[in-house]
């Protein structure tokens, strides 16, 4: 509690750049055994890493672009 009580007024301020980017990449079809691609993804505010995740696809993507689009879709349905 006197943790609490003494730090009571700090607050993070991410400043007038703080708006939320979100870098996503996918990788085509290196699984050598199911062929899926795996997304990664991280999101900032400001400079600071909020969220990160990574997942295997469900699909096998025929083609890059299919595998980025999954790769979009996954990241939109994060919460």
């Amino acid at each position: 509690m006197r943790y609490l009580k003494c730090t009571i007024k700090n607050r993070i301020s991410f400043g007038p750049k703080g708006k939320l980017i979100v870098y996503l990449d996918t990788d085509w079809a290196t699984n050598k055994f199911d062929q899926k691609s795996i997304t990664a993804l991280v999101g900032l505010i400001g400079e600071g890493p909020v969220f990160w995740g990574s997942k295997k696809q469900t699909a096998v993507a025929i083609a890059t672009t299919k595998a980025e689009y999954a790769a979009i879709s996954y990241t939109a349905k994060q919460k």
